[in-house]
């Protein structure tokens, strides 16, 4: 999800200044983001605004948060953080992780385009392997071909390399 699907019709901050949600330390707002966090308390689409500034890694309140808070939630153990803080984390995990694997099966498939029959016969194999289940993860994958998965990922970066 990017900043562009947020439904800002809803958003509280819609007619907000933004400089409030991005206080430089000499500004108007003199770097005290509480003005922000309060014009998120009662925002209707808060938990979409923070998925995405976790996923995405914004700077400024995005969601209620500060770019070091959803830096902390990241490493912070689930017991320690609200249902809903934890329900948008667990929901940008995944689709950091969604971005990660279209991302490796488009370098798998320009790789195999640009080898051509040049591909070793073995690379070539994992890497339509993976092409094949796009959806699932390097581990899964890895134990479809028969192979550990450091195995699998290195036989992948050989392949990658040699399109270079």
């Amino acid at each position: 999800m990017s900043v562009l699907e947020l439904d800002m019709e809803n958003a509280a901050c819609k007619n907000a200044d933004p400089d409030m949600f991005f206080p430089e330390p000499g500004g108007r707002y003199h770097g005290n983001v509480e003005p922000a966090k309060a014009v998120c308390s009662g925002c209707d689409i808060k938990l979409e605004c923070l998925r995405v500034a976790i996923v995405n890694e914004y700077d400024g309140v995005w969601g209620g948060t500060t770019l070091r808070e959803r830096q902390l939630m990241k490493r912070k153990p689930r017991r320690r953080m609200s249902a809903t803080t934890f329900e948008a984390l667990a929901k940008s995990r995944h689709e950091t992780n969604e971005k990660s694997r279209q991302r490796s099966v488009q370098q798998i498939s320009k790789a195999l385009e640009t080898l051509g029959d040049k591909a070793p016969a073995n690379l070539r194999a994992l890497a339509e392997l993976r092409l094949a289940h796009p959806m699932r993860s390097l581990s899964q994958v890895a134990e479809l071909a028969g192979v550990t998965k450091d195995s699998y990922s290195s036989s992948i970066r050989r392949l990658l390399a040699l399109a270079k």
